[in-house]
């Protein structure tokens, strides 16, 4: 009778460091995609010609602009999502139309997000608007 509960015990005590690696190996997983892509994102946004940026091949396609846009857009939503805040910026994929403006929104995009993923693994303060705030609650492997 007295076995049971120990071997539970020992279980728990083994399970809990075996558990936290696991989450570690994927949080570094996510963050090594997540740079890979964002160096993708970037240098495809800086290489393209300005008037490229209006491109679109069909009337049924976004142009290129409209992608990095989205992007941008995409990318302050969801992490702003981990965050447990409120995007901070929007609106580029159908509000800005100009390789500037859409270059700088999806750089500081890429920014916040990288802002987040740091937040989720130690203290961070806010000191502007595209800093996010640590959130305390659930964990999400980001």
């Amino acid at each position: 009778m007295r076995r049971t509960p120990l071997a539970a015990a020992a279980f728990l005590i083994a399970a809990f460091p075996a558990a936290a690696f696991a989450q570690d190996a994927y949080t570094k997983a996510a963050k090594a995609q997540f740079d890979m892509v964002k160096e993708y994102l970037s240098k495809s946004a800086a290489k393209v010609p300005d008037d490229v940026y209006a491109f679109r091949p069909t009337p049924e396609v976004r142009t290129f602009g409209q992608l990095i846009g989205h992007v941008a857009d995409a990318n302050f939503g969801i992490c702003a999502l981990a965050a447990g805040t409120k995007p901070p910026q929007g609106g580029f994929e159908k509000g800005k139309t100009s390789k500037a403006d859409l270059t700088k929104a999806l750089d500081e995009s890429l920014a916040y997000c990288d802002s987040v993923v740091r937040c989720r693994s130690s203290p961070c303060s806010t000191s502007t608007s595209n800093t996010a705030t640590r959130v305390t609650g659930p964990s999400l492997p980001i």
